[in-house]
């Protein structure tokens, strides 16, 4: 008995595997994913690459689409999973690895996924990604994005497409190559501010009637080079009067959980973070100052580290409303004062933040 040759609307002879739906208007090829041993179906308008696609759609064709899941069988690819997309990617990655990174760490992931989340790159399916580097390009020169965005970025997509790539659901890493600092913007430095700017500045916050309130502060993060989540964490048992030392121990973070505030405290940011600083540039009678006008608590808050193993209390910097000042608090308080001090007077400062730590110049 003949097998029954299958013929589309052309009259032309479909393979094992393809139909064609007179009703939809769309070839199928049907295949066993060997990976996953699903039978799996895809489709397309067309049958071959000359066809021409019917108005207003789009896509490859199916003998195309057939090639390609004939090449990652081949290569043994878990194509089911090969069709998730780059974000559905970077999320899985970010989700196993959640639990091993700093509270500051996650926050940089959950602004990198909303980034994504928003991109049309992060709807591509995986299996289809290339040219990665043009699109980093296309980022840093028409979206504006400089090294430090891209490289964290990259960060996390290199390790997300390696595990893809060990899986089995993609051949090959997009995000496995060098990245030039020169190319994106990388070489530049923050600009500083020589040792004359900084005493003119503080002189202003000092005899400002809104900014005074924070000359204190300023002044601490200019002579002391604390990191500021370090400034932030500091506390009264953290200053030694009698060595004329501070111990640098650990970080504040402010997170936000299903819409509640929590503080956490963390190790320094390296290693080696942890460390005493001496007291110069009179250090201590700021310090003094700060300790005598912290205001008086019925009820210290007690913070804890993530792991509910470590606690600290007795912290200086508080807001209006008695919670503890972070980060982004002084971010503020700086970028405010930089800009009144700038509309003051006729030769401006460069804008001061103190993300990290405050440079001076020495010219």
């Amino acid at each position: 008995m003949e097998t029954e040759v299958r013929k589309d609307y052309k009259g032309r002879k479909l393979r094992a595997g393809e139909s064609y739906n007179e009703k939809t208007g769309k070839y199928r090829y049907t295949y066993t994913n060997p990976a996953t041993n699903v039978r799996t179906s895809v489709y397309a308008w067309t049958l071959t690459p000359k066809d021409k696609l019917p108005v207003g759609k789009k896509g490859k064709s199916l003998r195309e689409r057939e090639d390609e899941i004939n090449g990652e069988i081949s290569n043994k690819l878990d194509s089911t999973r090969g069709n998730q997309t780059v974000y559905d990617l970077m999320k899985r990655y970010i989700d196993l690895k959640r639990k091993d990174v700093r509270e500051s760490t996650q926050k940089g992931y959950t602004t990198q996924l909303k980034f994504m989340k928003k991109e049309p790159f992060g709807k591509r399916k995986i299996k289809d990604v290339s040219l990665a580097e043009e699109w980093f390009s296309y980022l840093h020169e028409e979206k504006g994005k400089n090294y430090s965005s891209l490289h964290t970025l990259r960060g996390i997509l290199r390790p997300a497409f390696a595990m893809a790539k060990k899986n089995r659901w993609v051949l090959d890493n997009p995000f496995d190559f060098p990245m030039n600092k020169k190319r994106y913007g990388g070489t530049k430095i923050r600009e500083a501010i020589t040792a004359k700017e900084m005493r003119y500045f503080l002189d202003f916050v000092r005899t400002d009637k809104s900014f005074c309130k924070y000359f204190n502060g300023f002044y601490l993060l200019f002579t002391t080079g604390l990191r500021i989540s370090e400034f932030c964490g500091l506390t009264i048992n953290d200053i030694d009067f009698v060595k004329k030392i501070i111990r640098v121990r650990r970080q504040l973070i402010r997170s936000y959980m299903n819409g509640k505030v929590e503080y956490y405290i963390e190790e320094t940011k390296t290693e080696k973070g942890e460390r005493i600083v001496p007291m110069l540039f009179g250090v201590e009678e700021v310090l003094r100052e700060v300790i005598a006008n912290r205001p008086k608590l019925s009820n210290e808050p007690i913070v804890w580290n993530k792991e509910h193993t470590m606690s600290a209390t007795g912290f200086l910097w508080f807001d209006k409303n008695l919670n503890l000042e972070v980060a982004q608090h002084w971010q503020n308080h700086m970028r405010w004062a930089v800009s009144k001090y700038n509309k003051t007077y006729k030769k401006e400062i460069p804008n001061i933040s103190p993300h990290g730590r405050v440079i001076i110049r020495t010219s």
